[in-house]
């Protein structure tokens, strides 16, 4: 009877693993089904005679395992594992099983898991990371593939860690620094909305009835305290919504220009995508690998869909003999400051460091401009709230100019 080995998880999402015998692969599922074990892969030990099943062990490896798909978050902390296990020399079977009983997400326990096991089989890493059964998101795969043929994947993994972290800590610190502008100005607009809408009107409305019950004749024109008002909380929803609705309508390559053109803000998305853009480009032309492949391969390791678009664009005029500073020179979608830097490295064939340079000088703009939208929206929020409390104060001098003429006219 047939032998197989199975790799399984159990009702709690822990890895299993173990031997067990029957007559054929169908019925060795069912059996591990009974026990509540969900199988993810089946190799055949032996044959009832003692052979060795090469041929059905891979037949049964393509129908039986399921591929892991780990998401954007998943694939970073399996770089983040990947690199301080390289970079520290340990034994790498022993990190990734301690790293599959730590990990509190499934896919990441079945990754870890999977390498472990493979690396104890004798199998190299960048077999097992080249192997389809785990799938990482195109941005991050393109990359660590690039570092497997050239031989240089504990680089390629430090430099993609140092760049995912560098854009966390960025937009960390960008969308803390909006926080608080964000909180005061959308309080403020329920305030002026509960004023307007329920706290004002129902004022006005008990004074112009005890004008109306003592019958007393008004100095005023009754039409000044009916006055419209907009519900700036929900225009400012609405406003939220036809945003969504156009970059549904208009797709992400149009939408990313659009990003772009928003005053202030729009160039720090264009420079984060140039950043994007320019560090994985180094980070393959570093491995040696041509500038036209380069650029292809950067179709889908990009973030920005505008850059992934034009990239094949770019890398066939690139293989027609243009250099790739004259290219992005008539490109209005790429900063113009990118060309001088990029043509210096051209000519004196320093296309790394070039592009690391760029690099550079987008991450400095980028924090420079972060402090600017710091200072310059919570200087506007002062004046949105001074605005509020204006307005509020307007509205009661109205309100006590009234009640001040109804008591006159009570008091005779």
């Amino acid at each position: 009877m047939p032998t197989f080995q199975y790799n399984a998880i159990d009702d709690q999402d822990n890895p299993v693993s173990g031997q067990i015998e029957s007559p054929d692969q169908q019925q060795a599922q069912q059996a591990l089904d009974a026990q509540g074990l969900k199988s993810i892969e089946f190799v055949v030990l032996s044959s009832s005679d003692g052979s060795d099943l090469v041929e059905h062990e891979e037949t049964a490896s393509e129908e039986m395992v399921t591929a892991i798909l780990l998401s954007d978050v998943e694939s970073q902390q399996l770089i983040e594992s990947l690199a301080q296990l390289t970079e520290a020399g340990l034994p790498l079977a022993d990190g990734f099983e301690a790293a599959a009983a730590e990990s509190t997400s499934k896919n990441l326990r079945l990754a870890f898991a999977y390498i472990a096991e493979r690396l104890n089989a004798g199998e190299p890493l960048e077999q097992i990371l080249s192997n389809s059964r785990i799938e990482l998101p195109t941005s991050v795969a393109t990359m660590i593939h690039a570092g497997i043929r050239s031989r240089q994947l504990p680089e390629v993994l430090s430099e993609l860690l140092e760049i995912d972290t560098w854009q966390k800590d960025y937009w960390q610190g960008f969308w803390s620094a909006l926080s608080y502008p964000i909180i005061v100005g959308g309080l403020t607009l329920v305030i002026i909305d509960l004023m307007g809408l329920f706290v004002m009107p129902s004022i006005y409305s008990s004074i112009l009835k005890l004008f109306d019950d003592f019958e007393m004749e008004m100095n005023f024109d009754p039409a000044i305290l009916d006055t419209t008002h907009i519900s700036w909380t929900l225009l400012s929803l609405l406003g939220i919504l036809v945003l969504y609705m156009l970059k549904l309508a208009i797709g992400n390559i149009y939408w990313t220009r659009l990003k772009r053109a928003v005053p202030v803000i729009g160039s720090i998305f264009w420079w984060n995508s140039t950043l994007d853009f320019v560090t994985k480009l180094r980070l393959l032309v570093s491995q040696g690998i041509p500038l036209p492949r380069a650029l292809h391969e950067l179709q889908t390791s990009l973030e920005d869909p505008l850059y992934a678009s034009l990239a094949s664009e770019w890398a066939r005029q690139v293989e027609e003999g243009q250099s790739l500073s004259t290219v992005l020179a008539n490109s209005i979608d790429v900063p113009f400051s990118v060309v001088p830097l990029l043509s210096w490295g051209e000519q004196n064939n320093t296309v790394d460091r070039s592009l690391r340079d760029a690099a550079t000088m987008f991450q400095d703009r980028m924090l420079l401009k972060r402090e600017v939208v710091r200072y310059l929206f919570q200087g506007l929020i002062v004046l949105a709230v001074i605005g509020c409390i204006l307005w509020l104060y307007t509205r009661a001098i109205m309100s006590l100019t009234v009640m001040f003429d109804l008591i006159r006219n009570l008091t005779g």
